[in-house]
C-alpha cells in the first residue's frame, strides 16, 4: 500500500487494528530513504511515525539502498524508533570487484543514464567519479577509498598535471568585492543600479577600462591603502 492509504484511511488502519489484535501485523517500507526526500511533494511519508502511535508493539522493517548514517539517524527520529537497529549486507565499496570487467556487461548500457546523470551531476571535472558516488554513503566505519585513476576525472586529472592551490585568500578578497558592490548600489549618489560578473571581474583586478570608468567603479579601490 501507499503511505497515503496508510494515513488518509482511518478505515484502513480499523482494519489494521483488528487484525494485529488476532494474528498481529509486521510492518515493511521498502525504499525507506523517499521519507526523507518526498516530504515536500508527498508529506504523507512523512507522517509514517503514526505506526508507531498505533501499533507500538509491531516491528517495521525498513528497506533501503541508498540511505547514508546521517539519513538513518533522521529515520530513527521520525518514524519515532530511537532504537534503530541497522541492518547492512555490504558494503557499497567492494575492492575486489574488477570495474574494467563491468564494462563488458549489459549491466553498463542500462544503466548509463544513471552513471550519466552522477556525471553531469558534479561541477568538479577532475575529483574521482569513484569517490563522488561512494562518499555521499560512507558510514563512519567504512574505509576511505582512494581514486581509482580509470574514470575519465582521473585521467584528466592526470594528463593535465594539475596543481593544487589555496585559494581562500582570493575567496575571501571576491567577498569583500561583492560587499564594496553592494554599499555601492545603494548608495543614491552613485550611477551603479544593479552589477554583475563583469564588475566584480573588474573589481578585483582593478580593471580600468570603459565599464570600470563609466560606472565608477575605480573609487572602490583608489584610496586602498595596498595599491
Amino acid at each position: 500500500i501507499t503511505p497515503e492509504k496508510f494515513i488518509e484511511s482511518l478505515k484502513f488502519r480499523k482494519f489494521l487494528n483488528n487484525v494485529s489484535q488476532t494474528c498481529g501485523v509486521q510492518f515493511i517500507i521498502d525504499e525507506s530513504h523517499c521519507v526523507l526526500e518526498f516530504e515536500y511533494f508527498r508529506p504523507a511519508w512523512t507522517k509514517l511515525g503514526q505506526i508507531k502511535n498505533e501499533f507500538s508493539l509491531s516491528p517495521i522493517l525498513l528497506l533501503t539502498a541508498t540511505c547514508s548514517y546521517e539519513g538513518a539517524s533522521k529515520l530513527a527520529i521520525i518514524l519515532k524508533r530511537p532504537n534503530l537497529k541497522e541492518i547492512r549486507s555490504s558494503q557499497i565499496y567492494q575492492p575486489h570487484t574488477n570495474e574494467i570487467q563491468l564494462v563488458q556487461y549489459n549491466y553498463l548500457e542500462r544503466m548509463k543514464k544513471k552513471i550519466f546523470a552522477i556525471a553531469y551531476t558534479f561541477e568538479d571535472s577532475y575529483q574521482c567519479h569513484q569517490k563522488m558516488a561512494y562518499e555521499p554513503f560512507r558510514w563512519p566505519k567504512d574505509p576511505e577509498i582512494s581514486k581509482c585513476d580509470i574514470c575519465d576525472n582521473c585521467k584528466r586529472y592526470i594528463d593535465n598535471k594539475i596543481i593544487w592551490c589555496d585559494i581562500s585568500e582570493d575567496l575571501l578578497q571576491i567577498l569583500d568585492t561583492v560587499d564594496k558592490l553592494v554599499n555601492f548600489t545603494n548608495d543614491l549618489t552613485t550611477p551603479l543600479v544593479n552589477f554583475g560578473h563583469d564588475d566584480i571581474v573588474d573589481i578585483f583586478t582593478r580593471a580600468k577600462n570603459k565599464n570600470a570608468k563609466e560606472k565608477n567603479l575605480t573609487s572602490l579601490w583608489e584610496n586602498d591603502s595596498d595599491k
